[in-house]
């Protein structure tokens, strides 16, 4: 993990007029000074996001943006970095039990550590951690947390106008308007029409004729493009029944319909979710193109040893599961499939 220190002089910043790039020495004064500020309580930092990652070098880097008083800057780090981070956070606490969820440790040998959905709801679970960290008055201003989030100097700082300028989305488009006003709690990502895959116009029956298009055409055509009865999917909250079991609360939102019809909210037990993953893979069995592209339902856990009434073990599904979805929807031969509009209540 980055070992910088935001404890540096500042005595040579120099005030800027203009807005765009800035020289790297000045650049990371003002990173400095912003930190400073942040350490001592009286500027909190403003926004934080994972807005991408990158594969390097046999390595998984994932690009977190923040921002605070008009400077952004960009950061690379690793899974490793990140989970030095939270030992030494869990280290510094009385309780982990209010912490937020931290992604699970897979073997390699075991787990595909590259595989595009595995990095991706990784990096959702990433993103929610530094997010629910900021959100926190206790952890925000925390030597560590700051320590981790200064730049090198291989890093990117621009100082940016607020008033005009959001975050440009770099792994999924993203509604502009209402990323300004989303919740720290909620994700940062949403699957767009322009990233779904899309499949043949000439649907056949044939299944060896369907494993031909897939292998050789990528599932790039548009015959499922008209069909669409979801534009967007979110899980943004949980509800514990009884004491016995947990309810997610999904919002669906189709924003092609009228407005007054475009939004409605579903509740499913994590069996559902199960229920409708097996259903869909044993449909889609006939083409392993196909199912290869699905992604992987959050793992079952006994019970016995896991307790599902954990607040982080909630929350850490409640993410997986939000990605799930997305991940879904984005594929048109799934969104559009009987069980996955009955699932979500499209009648």
């Amino acid at each position: 993990m980055s070992t910088s220190s935001f404890e540096e002089p500042l005595s040579e910043i120099a005030p800027t007029s203009s807005f765009g790039e800035v020289d790297a020495t000045h650049a990371r004064h003002l990173v400095i000074e912003c930190l400073k500020k942040a350490s001592d309580g009286s500027q909190p930092l403003q926004s934080i996001r994972i807005a991408t990652y990158v594969l390097l070098e046999g390595v998984v880097y994932y690009e977190i943006e923040v921002v605070s008083n008009n400077v952004r800057w960009n950061i690379s780090r690793r899974f490793q970095e990140f989970d030095e981070l939270n030992q030494l956070i869990e280290s510094r606490v009385r309780s982990t039990k209010n912490l937020p969820p931290f992604p699970q440790k897979y073997i390699k040998t075991l787990t595909d550590h590259f595989n595009d959905h595995f990095v991706k709801a990784r990096l959702s679970l990433l993103d929610n951690y530094l997010r629910k960290l900021l959100s926190s008055s206790k952890l925000r201003n925390n030597d560590a947390v700051l320590s981790f989030l200064t730049p090198s100097e291989d890093d990117i700082v621009n100082k940016i106008d607020l008033k005009d300028s959001v975050f440009e989305p770099r792994l999924y488009e993203e509604d502009e308007e209402k990323s300004e006003k989303r919740d720290l709690s909620n994700s940062t990502y949403s699957f767009s029409p322009s990233n779904r895959i899309h499949s043949n116009p000439n649907y056949s029956t044939d299944s060896s004729e369907h494993e031909n298009h897939f292998r050789h055409n990528g599932l790039d055509d548009d015959s499922f493009e008209n069909c669409e009865e979801v534009t967007n999917v979110t899980i943004p909250a949980t509800q514990t029944l009884k004491k016995d079991h947990v309810v997610y609360q999904i919002n669906v939102e189709n924003t092609k319909k009228d407005a007054n019809f475009s939004l409605w909210t579903v509740h499913k037990r994590y069996v559902e979710f199960f229920n409708l993953d097996r259903l869909l893979r044993q449909h889609f069995a006939r083409w392993p193109a196909l199912t290869a592209k699905l992604p992987k339902l959050p793992a079952r856990e006994p019970k016995m040893l896991v307790n599902h009434l954990h607040n982080r073990f909630i929350e850490r599904r409640r993410i997986l599961l939000e990605y799930y979805m997305k991940a879904l929807l984005a594929i048109p031969q799934v969104s559009c499939r009987p069980e996955f509009l009955e699932f979500l209540q499209c009648n």
